[in-house]
């Protein structure tokens, strides 16, 4: 061993060199203090150690307490030079081998705490206090030192720590401001807030606690004083402090707060003093009690409102009380009615009537229609629809509906619908300028109690008001049906019609349309006149197809309703009648058929109901009946005329048959009599041989006579129309003008071989007859056209030559004694049609439709049907 190193007692004892480069220590005690030493160190409750300086710290020596403390034996420990190392705790180690790296390098040493692991893996917590043994050269190699147990206190401190953590967590999550408080003779120092300080009023702990004054400046202007002296007097006196009061928070909100504080011996004079509690926000609670009254007021409100509103009175009458009886009780700055408005389609309202607070000011209830914000499909009207309530403040309302709402004074409101018979009928609402007041559950309750018995009442007046119009409607309908069966007369029935109609339907004007030939034309007008228009209307004439509204109702026979003509696009107005804002129609109809229109105009969009279209319906149905009766009434006259007309046609054919067959029998009867009778007397003296050939002179002329008489017969009726029909007696007919008077007749026929009813066939054959007399006298033709066709539901007639034509309208009325006006009646009695075209120099058609109501018959076996057609 070289010379400057000795031997220490410990490593003597141990019989093992002393480290290498180890100087010997100065002052060794003897063998004697040596031992009591280390009894000493033995019976301290602490590891002693002796340590080298190397890269794994090897134990040199350790106290046998070690064996108590972590499981191991002092030999196991020193056996294993770096068991201590291993025995780190893992989250410990790196940090405990650089403090130990550090005194290898400088040989400074500090207290450390550390864990280490016992041999049963359980952990125990160490303060290692140790210093540096150094060598001749002053270099650190080794460490003299002691572990105290400390495990006790590091779980009572964790303990302490957990709890503590606890109770901040407990204080921070609570809902509620926590606060310690030192005072001072100088005044008040915040020590602690919890975070909820700035949930609530908006500002940081930091911030709270850096301004001793903040408090005291956020307090509620009408709260400031009171509070203040409450907090001197807790000051002074230490007794508890409990209060309510108002702080306004860092947005401008109004934060209702319960303030409880503990107290302090007032005896106690030492200073400073510290003061803790607890700040609640009761913003909820408050406005809940609020809520409640308003809800109180509100019900309270409810009565006087139900009684105002059952005793009778007009709804208009009884809205400014009831929503300033409403407003007032709900606190709010307006309460208003909104009434939808169906005029400019879609969902939209109306500002019924609106209350403001006198304060405060209100809206116009006078106002165009508004559409209730997101239009049909909007949540407003879902909700409504739904019966549900809307209540909003601004700022939850989406950007487009905050402006509009900011622009009307609206900061919150809170709006329930109101049901008149079962349909939505508006909204009965109430509106702060308080962006932030919140409407509570109770209060909509209370304002749906309110709109309900606003419904009851208007559907009670909505059911008066029904029953009174349809009392007066079922008189006026009564007085109306009464004077319109009255009067006989079209005009007289026209005029009634608009005269009576103002009792069923308010209007401004009104005119009568008849329809015919798809065209409607206007035969009576009324309002017109006054409003210098008549001149527009007076026999104004509209084709059904350009007119949508009039087609829509000959279709389908329902009154047409215009709430609003400028957005309707089924309305085609006139230019002179555009002051027209809305508009009803009413189809008049006769047995399913419309004949006509009754039309109602008002200037104002919105003025007619579905109501009133029913009951211009009826009225315009009853007004069918009524003009149906006078044109009855028109057709029975006309016919009783033209029965007249017709008696003295058939005297005036009768005496000029008459008077024919007369001057027949005077001029070719009586003559050819004459002459047989003087036939016969020169005869008579006549010598025998003459006697024959006078005889039959005589004979010739009797036979000639006999072929007069029978012409004459054939001319008044032929007996084959009735023997045989109407073929054989047109073909006789048509030979008969060729032999007589050399009038070429084209004849064509079809369907004359069966027998078709007399009065047909007797009709046909003087049409006919008329119409080749006409021909041969008056056309200078010697060619004519027949065409006759027997169809199965009428027999068609057609008479045509080339000649010289004539005007028809200057031929002689139907009373005169003309072949023309007897064949028009002979074929209108059946029900026919006769049509004549003709013009000078033109020729002539004469054509004729007689309905064959029995369908015609075949001939009977054995009944000849002569000739054939040609």
């Amino acid at each position: 061993m070289p010379p400057h190193v000795r031997r220490t007692k410990i490593e003597e004892e141990r019989g093992g060199p002393t480290a290498p480069g180890t100087a010997a220590l100065e002052g060794e005690p003897t063998a004697a203090v040596g031992a009591a030493y280390r009894g000493l160190v033995e019976e301290i409750p602490t590891v002693s150690y002796l340590a080298a300086l190397d890269e794994v710290v090897s134990t040199l020596y350790v106290s046998p307490e070690l064996e108590s403390l972590l499981g191991y034996t002092a030999v196991e420990w020193l056996a294993r030079p770096e068991l201590w190392s291993e025995c780190l705790h893992a989250d410990d180690r790196a940090r405990v081998l650089a403090a130990v790296a550090r005194t290898r390098e400088t040989g400074e040493t500090a207290p450390l705490e550390y864990r280490l692991l016992q041999r049963d893996g359980r952990v125990r917590w160490f303060r290692d206090d140790a210093v540096a043994l150094r060598d001749e050269a002053g270099r650190p190699v080794m460490l003299r030192g002691s572990m105290t147990d400390i495990t006790d206190r590091r779980e009572a401190e964790q303990g302490l720590r957990d709890a503590e953590a606890r109770y901040r967590a407990l204080v921070e999550q609570i809902p509620a401001i926590v606060f310690l408080d030192e005072i001072g003779p100088e005044g008040i120092r915040p020590l602690y807030v919890s975070p909820q300080i700035e949930a609530i009023l908006g500002f940081s702990p930091e911030e709270w606690l850096s301004d001793a004054g903040l408090l005291q400046r956020r307090l509620h202007p009408d709260d400031r004083v009171r509070v203040v002296a409450q907090i001197e007097r807790h000051h002074a006196t230490g007794q508890p402090f409990v209060s309510e009061y108002r702080l306004i928070a860092r947005d401008g909100r109004v934060v209702w707060v319960h303030d409880a504080d503990t107290g302090w011996n007032a005896d106690d004079a030492s200073w400073p003093r510290r003061s803790q509690g607890v700040i609640l926000d009761i913003t909820a609670l408050r406005e809940a009690e609020r809520a409640l009254r308003r809800r109180d007021a509100i019900l309270a409100a409810l009565a006087d409102v139900s009684q105002r509103l059952l005793a009778g009175d007009a709804p208009d009458e009884a809205f400014p009380a009831v929503l300033a009886s409403l407003g007032g009780a709900a606190g709010a700055a307006r309460a208003y009615v909104l009434e939808n408005d169906p005029v400019i389609g879609g969902p939209t309202y109306r500002m019924r009537h609106v209350w403001p607070d006198p304060a405060r000011g209100g809206w116009p209830a006078a106002e165009r229609p508004r559409r209730y914000p997101g239009g049909a499909r909007g949540r407003w009207v879902a909700a409504f629809r739904a019966g549900r309530p809307v209540v909003e403040t601004v700022s939850q309302l989406p950007a487009g509906e905050r402006r509009a709402a900011v622009a009307r004074g609206v900061g919150s409101f809170a709006a329930v619908p109101v049901f008149c018979g079962g349909e939505w009928w508006g909204v009965l609402g109430l509106a702060d300028d308080a962006v932030e007041r919140s409407w509570s559950a109770a209060e909509v309750e209370a304002l749906r109690s309110v709109a309900s018995a606003l419904g009851a009442a208007l559907a009670r007046r909505a059911s008066e008001e029904a029953e009174r119009e349809q009392r007066g409607f079922a008189e006026a309908l009564g007085d109306s049906a009464a004077a319109l069966n009255s009067a006989l007369e079209v005009d007289d029935v026209l005029d009634r019609i608009l005269a009576d109609v103002r009792r069923v339907v308010a209007h401004d004007t009104a005119d009568v349309m008849l329809v015919e030939n798809g065209v409607a034309r206007v035969v009576r007008h009324r309002g017109y006149a006054e409003l210098g228009l008549e001149r527009h209307v007076v026999d104004l004439r509209i084709r059904l197809e350009t007119m949508p509204l009039l087609l829509q109702m000959t279709r389908d026979g329902r009154p047409a309703l215009v709430a609003d003509t400028r957005t309707n696009p089924a309305w085609t107005g006139l230019p002179r009648l555009r002051w027209i804002r809305s508009y009803l129609g009413a189809a008049i109809r006769v047995e399913g058929d419309v004949i006509g229109f009754l039309n109602l105009d008002s200037a104002q969009a919105g003025f007619f109901r579905e109501s009133d279209a029913e009951r211009l319906q009826a009225f315009a149905d009853q007004a069918g009946v009524a003009i149906q009766h006078g044109r009855l009434f028109a057709e029975l006259r006309a016919g009783r005329e033209q029965l007249q007309q017709l008696s003295r046609r058939l005297m005036e054919i009768q005496e000029a048959e008459r008077r024919h067959l007369a001057r027949e029998l005077h001029d070719e009867v009586g003559q050819a009599l004459t002459a047989i009778n003087l036939a016969l007397g020169a005869t008579e003296r006549a010598a025998a041989a003459d006697r024959g050939a006078a005889l039959a002179q005589a004979r010739g002329q009797v036979n000639e006579l006999i072929a007069r008489v029978r012409g004459l017969s054939l001319e008044l009726r032929p007996a084959m129309l009735d023997d045989l029909g109407l073929l054989p007696a047109l073909l006789w007919l048509v030979e008969r003008y060729a032999g007589q008077g050399g009038l070429r007749v084209d004849f064509e026929q079809k369907g004359l071989e069966r027998r078709l009813p007399a009065q047909v066939e007797t009709a046909a054959y003087r049409v006919v007859q008329e119409a080749l007399t006409n021909a041969a006298r008056h056309a200078d033709v010697a060619d004519v056209r027949l065409r006759v066709r027997a169809g199965t539901r009428a027999l068609r007639v057609e008479i045509r030559d080339e000649g010289r034509g004539f005007d028809p309208q200057a031929a002689p009325a139907p009373g005169a004694a003309s072949g023309l006006a007897g064949m028009r009646e002979r074929v209108a009695l059946l029900g026919g049609r006769l049509a004549v075209s003709s013009g000078p120099g033109t020729g002539t058609i004469v054509e004729v439709e007689i309905p064959l109501q029995g369908g015609g018959r075949r001939p009977a076996a054995g009944e000849a049907v002569g000739g054939a057609s040609r």
